[in-house]
């Protein structure tokens, strides 16, 4: 039975929601927050300024008529909670046009197959977001018109995601059943049900899966202040996660619900007021950082044959953006010969939910400085992210790139890598003199982007570059979720089941 959310315990959760409205009207600085807010009371019949709640909501719309956390577009998952949470209040001044222009918006970055990406990747949840907010709106002809595209509508997309057994997935990678995904989903066809929209989902169309592969795995876990681990694991149909137990030791993971808290005894840390850190990772693969990553939780990802996985304790600030970079790492040349010189440019990234990776701001850049380098038993600092050495012998030549701050937590990702070096020299007129029996031959490791497979663990003790590196040099899971939990009690006390997403690197 339905539970009043005015009386439970003795607590009035739909009071104390609205207790937190602030005197300019906004719940949060987070306009998911805001947007669920006001959900949430209007479901529960609570009492707010919504007025002034609306003045928030309006004002934070972006230049291309959507709604987003972060940057400068629009994100479509947010875009269809805020038309949720203001369709209800078109009598409002100002509402309707910024209803009519967020809807023109979602016109625009609709798929060609009638999907949505978020965070630059497809998934029903963004579908489901979607459909929910334009029939707040009363736009009901969602499968017509401009929403049908070439390949298909809102709806074929959003049951593309559908497995066999009526659940969904949350990418297309996955094959087992994904809360969050079935959730969302079943709300926008709830919602489709109550708004009297009859349609014929495309048959043939639902979501099997990949067959089952084997993958083997590089690992690295990077804490705030040392590396943890580095192991190369196998995993049959494995994710992310599956892969960071396998690599330490699932009793060294603990992750309710997949959302990873601790990682070989270390935590997130509040560092300051504003700034925090948390369990977070990135995948390399094929030399490069997979993006589609980012848009998904370590418990969902699955990872593939040779790629790399690195956990790392990031930093970010109370708007969830990024403190803690990743390194991207060139080699030139990427062969080189003994006494030859190396020089090695190292350049930091972030990524963006909506443009992907792109290059820091000039204050970004000032804030994180340079770089210290070990390669081999020798420690370089880097000028202008670039570091010049040579190399005395051949074979392979490991080296591993920090960045830490005084504060406590990574600049950027700690990055090991190693260059193969191939005997020979330079002769007099600077051409270059292979050694025969040393000839580099196809499938040779030549690792230029941190794949090389080495093993160190904190269990199992640390190599000399680390020590020397110790002694030498200088993917949010800890947010404040109370507005979310109070808005959810709210909402499932009304009778409306509501799942505030949590969007966060781990999952």
């Amino acid at each position: 039975d339905a539970q009043s959310p005015k009386d439970v315990g003795g607590r009035d959760l739909v009071a104390e929601l609205a207790a937190k409205q602030n005197e300019d009207g906004s719940f949060s600085s987070l306009i998911n927050q805001q947007a669920w807010a006001v959900i949430a009371l209007d479901t529960a019949g609570g009492s707010y300024d919504i007025g002034k709640a609306m003045e928030v909501i309006l004002t934070k719309q972006k230049a291309d008529g959507g709604f987003g956390l972060f940057g400068d577009t629009a994100d479509p998952d947010i875009t269809g909670e805020v038309l949720m949470a203001i369709a209800p209040h078109k009598d409002i001044a100002g509402v309707s046009a910024v209803v009519n222009k967020a809807i023109e918006c979602l016109k625009k970055v609709q798929l060609s197959n009638g999907g949505f990406a978020s965070w630059g990747q497809e998934a029903p949840e963004s579908a489901a977001a979607v459909i929910r907010g334009l029939l707040a709106c009363g736009e009901k002809n969602i499968t017509s018109g401009d929403w049908q595209q070439e390949k298909g509508n809102m709806i074929d997309a959003l049951f593309s995601f559908q497995l066999e057994d009526g659940s969904f997935v949350h990418a297309t990678s996955q094959t087992k059943y994904n809360g969050m995904a079935t959730e969302q989903a079943l709300q926008a066809v709830a919602d489709m049900v109550n708004a009297g929209i009859t349609y014929t989902v495309k048959t043939g169309q639902r979501h099997t899966g990949d067959e089952a592969a084997e993958a083997t795995v590089r690992v690295r876990v990077e804490g705030l202040t040392e590396s943890l681990a580095d192991k190369t694991v196998t995993v049959t149909e494995g994710t992310a996660l599956d892969a960071l137990k396998a690599a330490v030791g699932e009793q060294n993971v603990v992750a309710p619900d997949d959302f990873i808290t601790s990682i070989l005894d270390e935590s997130g840390k509040q560092i300051s007021g504003e700034i925090s850190t948390s369990w977070m990772y990135y995948v390399i693969r094929d030399g490069s950082i997979e993006q589609g990553a980012f848009s998904e939780g370590a418990g969902d990802y699955n990872v593939r044959d040779e790629d790399q996985v690195i956990f790392y304790n990031g930093a970010m600030d109370s708007t969830w953006a990024p403190k803690t970079f990743f390194p991207v790492v060139s080699i030139d040349p990427q062969s080189p010969l003994v006494g030859q010189d190396i020089t090695m440019t190292i350049k930091a990234m972030k990524y963006d939910w909506m443009a992907g990776l792109v290059e820091l701001t000039a204050e970004e850049l000032e804030s994180i400085g340079e770089y210290t380098v070990m390669v081999g038993d020798k420690q370089y600092n880097s000028q202008n992210g670039k570091v010049t050495f040579t190399a005395a012998e051949a074979g392979s030549l490991p080296y591993i790139i920090t960045n830490k701050n005084e504060t406590g937590y990574p600049d950027v990702v700690t990055y090991k890598g190693s260059i193969n070096v191939i005997a020979g020299s330079k002769d007099k007129d600077d051409k270059d003199v292979i050694t025969p029996s040393d000839d580099p031959k196809p499938g040779d490791p030549q690792d230029v982007n941190g794949t090389d497979q080495g093993q160190h663990d904190k269990t199992g003790g640390t190599d000399q570059q680390d020590k020397d590196m110790k002694n030498g040099s200088n993917p949010k899971t800890g947010d404040n979720n109370t507005l979310f939990f109070l808005a959810t009690a709210v909402l499932l006390g009304a009778g409306a089941l509501i799942v505030i997403v949590r969007r966060k690197v781990l999952t």
